[in-house]
């Protein structure tokens, strides 16, 4: 069976039987969740950015809202992965494609994480440089 997590399309996908009801199923359940979801993501996004523009000074509002860029770009790369998964005409296609989006939802999306967050971080911004920098002196000798 061609299969990564605990997904119904590798099932689906050797059913003998018709499963389009199934598959109608699966695909209200995934846009219910995923409307849920990103309503209570937005509804906290607006009380969040309320809250910023309370703020006195430009410079927290910036840094606040770059807070706020860096978790929207997670958010965006796993809301997508999943949309991909799940909001397809046919279980029966292709799954083998799923697997590279899952891994980009449970890996890729983690991995980035630490860096995605303190890249925003001066002193990080500079060892990353200082690193580019020294990274041709090292491959001459």
């Amino acid at each position: 069976m061609d299969h990564f997590l605990c997904d119904v399309s590798p099932i689906l996908k050797i059913s003998c039987s018709d499963t389009l009801f199934i598959e109608q199923m699966a695909i209200g359940h995934a846009v219910l969740t995923l409307v849920l979801t990103l309503l209570c993501i937005a509804l906290s996004y607006i009380y969040i950015i309320k809250t910023i523009m309370k703020f006195p000074s430009v410079q927290q509002r910036m840094k606040a809202f770059s807070t706020c860029s860096s978790h929207m770009i997670v958010v965006s790369m796993t809301y997508g992965g999943c949309i991909f998964i799940y909001i397809k005409p046919s279980a029966k296609d292709e799954v083998a494609i799923n697997k590279g989006v899952s891994m980009l939802t449970t890996s890729v999306a983690p991995m980035l994480n630490p860096f995605i967050y303190t890249l925003r971080n001066k002193q990080v911004k500079q060892a990353f440089l200082d690193l580019i920098k020294r990274m041709p002196l090292i491959s001459k000798k």
